[in-house]
């Protein structure tokens, strides 16, 4: 028979010094048979090594251990995952460290969690191409803006097909997508949209602008920016017609 597997007993103490929580104990002996990481739950993983090239996308699995209990690769895990909150944490006092996570809502349950890591597919569309070379590209630009920087940035979001030379447009984030059409179908405007988002983002911490959240930021950035958001003073700019909103309501 092959030896039984070596297994390291769970030190108590390391569940307030590495942030940890006892998630299963044996039935009949009571000792820890697994834990899991708080940082995992309570807060958005780091990325602490940006320029680094990954394999894999980084997940929201909840880090645990079993069996294999070593300081060691908790500190290596909060190192790699949570190095911000880690180091803040470590750096309180015993007490401060008991109380840390009292009253904190888990991370999948916030609204940034929402916003960044939908649980939906990315929605994809398909725009037949005089749409986007005539009523985009020559309409929904003036003349002064042709082949300028708002446009070339705008146009990034449609990829050419091979198929039918129409165009193609991927939406990572269903949800943010649908709160804009749902806030444009209850009467908002666009400029108005745009700021509810930009709101949300600002006061929740949530990264990133309007002009990054897919194919309905070109309408949104488009409107805030170039024509609600060009004025003096915020107002309006001449070009906002009745007819260029219904254009832009349709587009998304």
């Amino acid at each position: 028979m092959p030896p039984a597997k070596q297994t390291t007993p769970f030190n108590i103490a390391h569940v307030v010094e590495f942030g940890l929580y006892i998630t299963e104990r044996n039935a009949n002996t009571s000792i820890v048979a697994s834990v899991r990481c708080q940082f995992c739950v309570y807060f958005k993983k780091e990325d602490c090594n940006p320029e680094k090239v990954r394999k894999r996308k980084k997940t929201d699995a909840i880090m645990s251990w079993q069996g294999h209990f070593q300081p060691d690769l908790y500190h290596h895990h909060h190192m790699e995952q949570h190095s911000g909150t880690w180091e803040s944490y470590n750096a309180s006092s015993y007490d401060e460290k008991t109380k840390f996570f009292n009253d904190m809502i888990p991370f999948k349950s916030t609204i940034p969690h929402h916003f960044s890591h939908s649980t939906q597919s990315a929605l994809s569309f398909v725009i037949h191409a005089p749409i986007v070379d005539v009523i985009i590209m020559e309409l929904f630009f003036n003349a002064s803006e042709q082949a300028g920087t708002l446009q070339q940035r705008a146009m990034k979001l449609f990829t050419r097909r091979s198929v039918d030379s129409d165009y193609e447009i991927m939406i990572p984030n269903p949800m943010q997508f649908r709160l804009c059409v749902g806030q444009i179908a209850q009467g908002s405007s666009f400029r108005q949209v745009a700021g509810n988002l930009m709101s949300v983002k600002s006061i929740t911490g949530l990264s990133g602008t309007v002009k990054d959240a897919g194919p309905h930021g070109l309408c949104l950035s488009k409107s805030y920016d170039s024509v609600g958001g060009s004025g003096k003073g915020g107002e309006m700019a001449p070009r906002q017609t009745d007819s260029n909103c219904q254009l832009q309501r349709q587009f998304v």
